[in-house]
């Protein structure tokens, strides 16, 4: 906390501070931007093919303290507007001032996104649909964290997986988390130890924009990117901002409530000729631990967090730009029993300690007139995790008659201090690459290398008097030098895209029977696109990918009950999984009147050659059961995503969204002893949401939102060792939200906001009890009706 009060006080104290104009000369270019008439705020103006620019302030005007002579391009854009570009000639002699006018864009076709094709493009241009989510609309379904977000994308969902510690991954057409990349800002250094809880680590506020693009991305993004990519683009400093906030959540109002607090900072500095900005944020979240069934065990971890980041920029000349990203994140969650208690003494314990430092380093030049751009770049994340995953052993047969934290019958079972752990991950990427082309012909290339090094220990400990040593259970490092480019071509209305990568990745594991694995991969891709019309656009794709042998992140973690410990592990002869990928789709806007409509198809089809599957060992002297990756012959996921946008006015919209997909294996699988099915488990056929947003009057935002999740198939090993498979049944989650911002002095607002998440309390309800308890026998929304209230201050809401 003491870092973000620094940084609240000098954030605060630069932003009040008065700035007085040195030279009173009028700059050589000035001007204001509206939108029907009114004053667009923090829109970004920009000298195309150069690193110039400047931003709109909270009256709209904009200036250019320096400008070459000659003739300029000037590129203005604005969230929620139409990208504009205004053509100016420009004398020292001959200061300008010009007033520009911007158009509504409230299907967000002109937003620029990234993800797509590695480069900057309109999303209706782009030659693979992308999905994005912004602060506003993140606002707007009341996520704190990146997780609860992303449940409203077609194609996405967010599942928990673990009652104790609340291990949880995002699945993409069906696929699990491994299947898909997650992305820092176009890099691929979200480590398979940060990801076993990442998703609910980063906060909300740190993000600028999310970038979802559905389908094989290993063309340009390597391993992993069989399903897709999740591209989390970190906050940069536009103007001079700042933002504090807080937010109460109230779980489980019904019964055994507990709360969840959220403290959050946000403020920017921009030098006045826009030439260097530094955006600061914070974020401290403290939340209790949530017990649904009155057995004293966890369903939701207890958490606390805290993250501090900053993003900057440095201009040098016309063309050349430096940016660097940090951030820092430390978060303790817990789960469980008897959390007042060292982890060793509890009845069951999960807990981790994670310390994540992540940065990165950009070198941008643009290279002639044509939107030549070479990038190069380094980026990196250590994550420093201490952990425990153990329970006490009580005598077999055991009775508990007692409660759980009776110090008798404690006494009756045996603490386990074998379970301390940890691990360290460094994944690292760096390399350079070159966007050029002109009129018709576009093309990307460039070479990098990314990789980890894991290290994953169980700590030594001392007991009755034996000093047993430190044992390693993993030494992995992943190299993987990659060379990757791709060719447009736009022919009228029709532009084709091919890529291809080439990967040679090098695993080695000094604790691992698979001692040393390499292969060489080629991974090519197809897309085309073709707008029949201005309002239709007309979009297929090809990709190859893959996923190498090595670490996962449900290898990191460990499911432990009473009498059972799951520990996940890759099998000696575990072969690389290959995938060849077709998509299809369809997307339609049309402007009916003020009403604006869009409507999106998009069909897909993954074959998996070598699929990875799990093949279940028989539990140990020490009830403990491995889990080994093997490959289960082939696999099949097919399915459609559909969307639909309607904005009738400025006053309401509406957005929704339906998966309906099947996810099966060749041959049939088993599961525990003597359950068999051909269906990936945990990937129900079904699932979908919608948004919804009024504005009734000035300054007030009323907002609902719901996800939906059909039926799936899912073990159980709650009654016997062989377990069995379930389905669960359907949910639909509803929130309700409202928002109202009230001017204070100029330039500042507060917005005061209160809300219910999950109001028919769809929720799981035969959670396992007791010590002996399926710790991943949870399904459906991670909360129960949950009621909320926040306040905001700043002068960017």
């Amino acid at each position: 906390m003491f870092k973000l009060k620094i940084i609240f006080l000098l954030s605060f104290l630069l932003l009040v501070l008065p700035v007085t104009a040195i030279n009173m000369a009028p700059p050589p270019l000035q001007g204001e931007i509206k939108a029907h008439g009114q004053p667009v705020p923090f829109a970004t103006v920009q000298l195309k093919s150069t690193t110039i620019g400047s931003a709109s302030n909270i009256n709209g005007k904009f200036f250019f303290e320096h400008l070459p002579e000659g003739d300029h391009t000037l590129v203005v854009k604005s969230l929620g507007h139409k990208t504009k570009e205004v053509k100016i000639h420009f004398k020292d002699s001959k200061p300008l001032s010009i007033d520009i006018a911007l158009e509504e864009d409230v299907l967000g076709l002109e937003q620029v996104v990234v993800t797509a094709d590695k480069t900057q493009k309109r999303r209706v241009d782009a030659s693979m649909i992308v999905n994005t989510m912004n602060p506003k609309q993140l606002a707007q379904v009341q996520a704190v964290t990146l997780s609860e977000g992303l449940n409203f994308t077609t194609g996405l969902r967010m599942e928990n997986n673990c009652q104790n510690c609340g291990a949880n991954q995002v699945r993409m057409n069906g696929m699990e988390g491994s299947y898909s990349q997650v992305l820092v800002n176009g890099r691929p250094i979200f480590s398979g130890l940060a990801s076993v809880y990442g998703l609910e680590i980063i906060p909300a506020n740190m993000i600028q924009q999310i970038e979802v693009v559905k389908g094989g991305g290993s063309a340009l993004y390597g391993s992993n990117a069989i399903a897709g990519t999740i591209n989390l683009i970190t906050s940069e400093p536009i103007n001079n901002k700042i933002e504090a906030g807080i937010n109460n959540g109230i779980i489980g109002i019904s019964k055994n409530p507990s709360n969840d607090l959220n403290l959050n900072l946000n403020a920017s500095i921009v030098s006045q000729s826009k030439n260097s900005g530094i955006n600061v944020y914070g974020t401290h979240r403290n939340r209790e631990a949530y017990d649904a069934n009155g057995d004293t065990f966890t369903e939701l971890a207890q958490l606390n967090s805290k993250t501090i980041g900053t993003s900057i920029y440095q201009r040098i000349g016309y063309r050349n730009k430096i940016t660097m990203d940090y951030f820092h994140i430390r978060e303790e969650r817990r789960g469980g029993d008897l959390l007042d208690m060292p982890e060793h003494l509890a009845n069951i314990a999960e807990s981790v300690d994670h310390k994540i430092n992540t940065g990165s380093l950009k070198y941008t030049r643009f290279v002639g007139a044509n939107s030549g751009q070479l990038s190069m770049y380094a980026s990196a994340q250590h994550v420093n995790r201490g952990s425990y995953y153990g329970a006490r052993s009580y005598p077999e047969g055991y009775v508990f008659s007692r409660p759980m934290d009776d110090p008798a019958q404690l006494a009756d079972g045996t603490p386990d201090k074998s379970a301390y752990g940890a691990t360290t991950d460094l994944s690292f990427s760096y390399g350079v690459q070159y966007k050029g082309g002109a009129g018709k012909h576009n093309y990307i290339t460039g070479i990098e290398n990314t990789g980890s090094r894991l290290e994953d220990n169980k700590l030594g400990y001392t007991e009755d008097g034996i000093t047993y040593p430190k044992v390693a259970i993993s030494d992995q490092k992943v190299s993987t030098w990659g060379a990757f480019g791709q060719y447009d071509y736009t022919l009228n209305k029709l532009t084709v895209s091919a890529g291809v990568r080439m990967d040679h990745y090098n695993i080695t594991d000094n604790e691992s029977s698979n001692a040393e694995l390499s292969n060489t991969v080629l991974s090519p891709r197809l897309n085309l696109l073709y707008k029949p019309t201005k309002q239709l656009q007309l979009r297929g794709s090809y990709a190859n990918g893959y996923r190498a042998p090595q670490i996962y992140d449900e290898d990191l973690h460990i499911e432990v009950a009473g009498k059972r410990k799951v520990i996940h592990q890759n099998g000696a002869n575990l072969k690389q999984e290959s995938s060849n990928s077709l998509m299809a789709s369809l997307c339609y806007q049309a402007t009916i009147g003020s009403a604006a409509f869009e409507f999106m198809a998009e069909g897909f089809y993954t074959h998996l050659n070598d699929a990875f599957a799990n093949e279940q060992s028989a539990p140990d002297a020490n009830n403990v059961v491995i889990y080994t990756r093997i490959n289960g012959g082939d696999a099949k996921v097919k399915g459609i995503n559909l969307e639909a946008k309607y904005y009738p006015s400025v006053k309401w919209n509406i957005d929704l969204g339906m998966t309906i997909q099947t996810s099966k294996y060749t041959e049939e699988q088993e599961y525990g002893n003597g359950n068999f099915t051909k269906d990936f488990l945990r990937t129900p056929d079904n699932y979908g949401y919608f948004t919804f947003n009024l504005l009734p009057i000035r300054n007030l935002t009323l907002s609902a939102n719901g996800s939906y999740t059909g039926t799936m198939k899912l073990e159980y090993y709650g009654n016997s060792e062989g377990g069995e498979i379930k389905v669960s049944p359907e949910f639909f989650d509803a929130g309700i939200k409202g928002e109202y911002k009230i001017k204070m002095i100029k330039g500042f607002d507060m917005s005061i906001s209160a809300g219910i998440k999950n109001v028919f309390n769809s929720y799981q309800d035969d959670f396992d009890k007791g010590i002996n308890r399926d710790p991943a026998y949870i399904y459906g929304p991670s909360l129960p009706r949950s009621v909320y209230f926040g306040i905001k201050v700043g002068n960017w809401l």
